[in-house]
């Protein structure tokens, strides 16, 4: 494996690490933190929802990111690189949009929700990219 596949695999592994973190706050603290901000239960429920999409989200990207690292070097140069910068890029816009999307107050709600697509324009792009890169040389 070479140093850039290991980097790779390590930048995959923080990532990876971060949404179970993510994702076990989402299931153990939003909840009592939305009802302490005075949300109804539906609204708990949804603002949940929208966490745990985020956190599922979250470690597709880490998966993605390993599966990168781990056939690097069968993998266009150009394209790989692209590939994982641009689906870092969409993981925080996309899944930072909908994190915030479930804690923030209604009137934040709007502004957040606007950031999600361009975020998972990048992913998808990512995705695209590794496509690319994967293609016969």
């Amino acid at each position: 494996m070479s140093d850039l596949s290991r980097r790779w695999l390590t930048v995959a592994a923080g990532i990876g690490a971060l949404a179970v973190v993510l994702g076990a706050f989402g299931a153990h603290g939003v909840p009592s933190y939305l009802e302490q901000q005075g949300f109804s239960a539906d609204a708990v429920a949804k603002r949940l929802a929208d966490f745990q999409t985020a956190a599922r989200y979250h470690m597709f990207g880490a998966l993605f990111l390993m599966g990168v690292s781990i056939a690097y070097g069968q993998l266009t140069s150009t394209a790989r690189v692209v590939a994982c910068w641009t689906m870092i890029a969409g993981l925080v816009l996309f899944c930072g949009a909908v994190y915030a999307v479930a804690l923030v107050p209604d009137e934040l709600r709007g502004t957040f929700g606007a950031i999600a697509p361009f975020g998972g324009t990048l992913m998808i792009a990512g995705w695209v990219a590794l496509g690319v890169a994967a293609r016969p040389r």
